[in-house]
Formats: structure tokens, sequence, C-alpha cells
């Protein structure tokens, strides 16, 4: 299965293979994040769509930031997913080039204005992935703000 990185315009993609696996665990959020966007010096924060069976099919970059912020507004993460119709729910991440993962009061606000916006449009935030370095054994550290913050999703 072949999953695109959506452009700002849904009209020029960039191609990653992800081989047609699920996105059910945090942990295979940081290989694709790192496939599709490197290892910036920068905050760079995505949208992971997916289809009713939680498979990846499109990934759109919301956003360039910083050192160690990203601007980060719920229409820039939901617009592609409504305009392209067919998307059942959203993951999205974001890099610390620190290689830290724990997430900032910033993080986890900016969470939580995405699961209530998404509760509200019919779109739900199925996790927020905060990647970090790379591990020896190709392996990211990560945090996954569903599974170990205060954020209700």
């Amino acid at each position: 299965m072949k999953v695109y990185r959506v452009e700002s315009t849904l009209s020029k993609c960039a191609e990653s293979s992800v081989d047609g696996r699920l996105a059910t665990s945090p942990e295979m959020i940081p290989p694709v994040f790192r496939d599709l966007f490197g290892f910036s010096p920068k905050e760079t924060f995505a949208a992971f769509m997916l289809d009713s069976k939680h498979r990846i099919v499109a990934v759109e970059q919301v956003s360039v930031g910083t050192l160690n912020s990203s601007m980060v507004h719920p229409r820039e993460v939901f617009g592609p997913a409504l305009r392209l119709g067919t998307i059942a729910a959203i993951i999205v991440a974001h890099n610390h080039p620190s290689g830290d993962p724990e997430p900032s009061r910033e993080d986890i606000a900016v969470t939580e204005r995405l699961v209530e916006a998404g509760k509200l449009l019919g779109v739900p935030i199925l996790d927020h992935v905060v990647v970090g370095e790379q591990r020896e054994d190709g392996t990211h550290r990560h945090f996954s703000l569903r599974g170990n913050a205060s954020v209700s999703f």
C-alpha cells in the first residue's frame, strides 16, 4: 500500500511505502514521520490521515516551526481531511529537534484543542505522537500523549 504525503494544495504528493500496515500503535508513527520529513532541525507538525480501518492514506505537513515550537491551528489539521472526504480519523505527530520526546505544556494544550475540534467535526484525533531521536537499533524515542499524558481522547 502506498501512503502519500499531501502538499498544502492536495495536488502534489510524495510517495512513501508503508506496506499496508495499520496505524495501530504509536510505535508505527515515528519511522513513517522520519521517512517523509527526515531529521529536521526545526519542529515539523504533521497529520496522519486514516481510513475507516486505520490505515494511513495521507500525511499532511501542517506546519514547520522554529527550533522548539510550531504554530498549529485546527483548520490546518482538519482542512485537508475534510477536503479528501474519506478520512475517518487522524493521528498528529511532531518532532522535537532536541531528541527528547517529553511533551511541553504547549504540546498538551494543542492536543486538547485538536481533540475537541475533532469531536465537533466528526473526525477524531486518535493520538498525538512526539518523535524524538533515533536509537542505535533504528527505533525512535517517542511519546504518545494518548497513552502517557492527562489528555482525554
